[in-house]
């Protein structure tokens, strides 16, 4: 996928695939009926967040994606990140794959949602983890945008896939194993900012669970945490 795209073409298509996906979210928070919200509270899962908090991130990395769209479009050559064009296809499908999930949730397309999503969160990681030059101080831009939009991915593929294929309340001795060394390790292998959207991952379920589960979130949250700036501190992040 990477190295696919043009830069004429990125500067055209990036944009549009931002606008399109932030014009889906806008409706399904706001005139949607069911919104996402209430599609999520009547689907409530192991891994369904608290409401609020894919909103709370929302914002800002709109705001990043904005700043490294204006990098790519406007920049000069000389000015221009390096990486800027290479991951435009992947920021392209991300967008269009998002705002295609939000057609399956809407109307409860449970898998259509979960595939979209899983697609997204591997494609962004795809990028992050054999394609992103993680040490060049000449692409913070697509740096940070790029690891966030991975970072709220598994966010979302867990929420949603929850919903397709695991309701169980609450869950499984296995699953949340499972979830603790996931999280655990995928931060062992990260970038701290990647570590840290994981660990705002785990804040934002954890908010949205109760009882023993919503404990174990929390105590997964401090585990990777500690991974996270751990890992920042030998980078010098």
């Amino acid at each position: 996928m990477g190295g696919a795209m043009s830069l004429p073409t990125a500067r055209i298509v990036a944009p549009l695939s931002f606008a399109i996906n932030f014009a889906a979210q806008q409706y399904g928070m706001l005139y949607a009926s069911p919104n996402m919200k209430e599609v999520s509270d009547s689907n409530y899962s192991p891994f369904t967040p608290w409401p609020y908090s894919i909103a709370i991130f929302f914002g800002p990395q709109q705001i990043l994606q904005l700043a490294y769209l204006y990098n790519l479009v406007f920049a000069s050559d000389a000015k221009r990140e390096d990486q800027a064009v290479d991951y435009a296809p992947y920021y392209v499908a991300g967008n269009m794959l998002i705002a295609t999930w939000l057609g399956f949730w809407s109307t409860g397309g449970w898998l259509g949602s979960f595939i979209c999503c899983a697609l997204n969160t591997g494609s962004q990681a795809h990028y992050v983890y054999t394609r992103l030059d993680t040490t060049s101080s000449t692409n913070r831009l697509t740096y940070f945008t790029s690891c966030t939009f991975y970072g709220i991915g598994v966010f979302d593929v867990l929420h949603s896939g929850a919903v397709a294929f695991y309701r169980t309340i609450p869950p499984s001795a296995l699953v949340q194993a499972a979830t603790g060394l996931g999280f655990i390790g995928l931060a062992s292998v990260s970038t701290p900012t990647v570590g840290a959207c994981l660990v705002y991952d785990l804040l934002g379920l954890a908010a949205g669970q109760s009882g023993t589960w919503q404990l174990l979130l929390g105590a997964f949250a401090v585990a990777t945490g500690g991974i996270v700036a751990t890992k920042a501190r030998q980078v010098g992040f």
